[in-house]
């Protein structure tokens, strides 16, 4: 083969390679990401059911860390125990919960004899026996209140006799007389103070009377006199009206006479 033909055939064979890869690179192959679609949900908003989970799964942790904390640094006798709370945070509102107190810490200790008693009450007996107790429980009762009514009976009748029969000192009597005097004398007093403080209120009222019934009589002579005036007045000018017109009529008969003629 001659080297002209060689050529010939090697930049035919160029020329048909990048052809080739022209139309290789201008068709894009589809390349696998995945085996499985999934989709971002936040770019569409998160569903109510995952926020809901997320929440909880959140405060539940919450409560397991304040839980599992450890009490370390907490007293080992305080004087005032502080309460332990508890965050619980939900969708409207965040609250402390107060942790539940161990209750052996309030527990009250008692003796043998009191433990066997309230045993022994707290036992069940038959109803004839618990009858029986109650009946003689209020015997007993009945019979301290009639012993405490009769002995304050003894003593309020012994103390009506000691007085009635105590008799009374000079200092006392005297005493007496000027207290009942005292008393006597007050009651005269307000007595004559009523009766002047009467006699004043009637002088005030009768006073009271006089001056109204003064004013309304001069009211009535006023009244009186005016209308006396105005009544003057009118008659005054009924006269000169009359003589204005009677004047009148002695022109109008002058004017008559003097056409006559």
């Amino acid at each position: 083969m001659s080297p002209a033909s060689t050529s010939g055939g090697s930049h035919s064979g160029n020329g048909s390679s990048s052809s080739n890869g022209k139309r290789n690179g201008n068709n894009y192959r589809y390349r696998t990401v995945n085996a499985q679609s999934e989709v971002d949900e936040t770019l569409f908003g998160t569903p109510h059911r995952l926020a809901t989970a997320a929440k909880m799964r959140e405060e539940r942790q919450q409560t397991q860390d304040y839980q599992e904390k450890p009490l370390q640094n907490a007293p080992k006798q305080p004087a005032t125990v502080k309460k332990e709370f508890i965050r619980h945070i939900t969708k409207d509102l965040i609250r402390d919960i107060i942790v539940p107190e161990d209750p052996t810490c309030t527990s009250v200790i008692i003796d043998g004899s009191t433990y066997q008693r309230l045993s022994h009450a707290a036992s069940l007996k038959p109803k004839e026996a618990r009858e029986h107790e109650i009946s003689e429980s209020k015997r007993n009762r009945d019979s301290v209140e009639d012993e405490l009514n009769r002995r304050k009976k003894a003593m309020q009748e012994y103390d009506q006799h000691r007085k009635k029969n105590a008799p009374l000192e000079d200092i006392d009597l005297e005493a007496k007389e000027e207290a009942e005097y005292m008393l006597k004398r007050a009651n005269e007093l307000r007595q004559e103070q009523e009766d002047e403080v009467k006699h004043l209120n009637e002088l005030i009222l009768n006073a009271k009377c006089h001056a109204i019934r003064d004013a309304q009589l001069l009211e009535k002579q006023q009244i009186k006199k005016e209308m006396a005036e105005e009544d003057k007045r009118l008659d005054m000018m009924m006269e000169i009206e009359r003589l204005n017109a009677l004047k009148i009529q002695e022109e109008i008969e002058q004017r008559r006479h003097v056409q006559a003629k």
